[in-house]
């Protein structure tokens, strides 16, 4: 795909490192409000980038399916 793996490893690691730090400072009652507005746009942008992704990309697949529909309606 074109990834790179110690470049993909090393995300997932600093990943994984920032949400037990922002875990471990939520269950301190330090960062509460911080944490969970970050945790809630970081999911809301990987969302909207799958949708994004597989919206544009599926383009060509849904047109194809609503013209094979269009053609079997014309059919009857």
């Amino acid at each position: 795909m074109g990834i790179n793996a110690g470049f993909a490893g090393t995300v997932a690691k600093y990943a994984i490192v920032f949400t037990g730090v922002l875990a471990a400072l939520s269950q301190l009652n330090i960062v509460d409000v911080f944490a969970n507005t970050l945790f809630i746009g970081i999911v809301a942008a990987v969302s909207l980038a799958f949708g994004l992704a597989f919206g544009l990309g599926g383009r060509d697949a849904a047109a194809r399916a609503i013209e094979k529909i269009e053609d079997d309606f014309m059919k009857k």
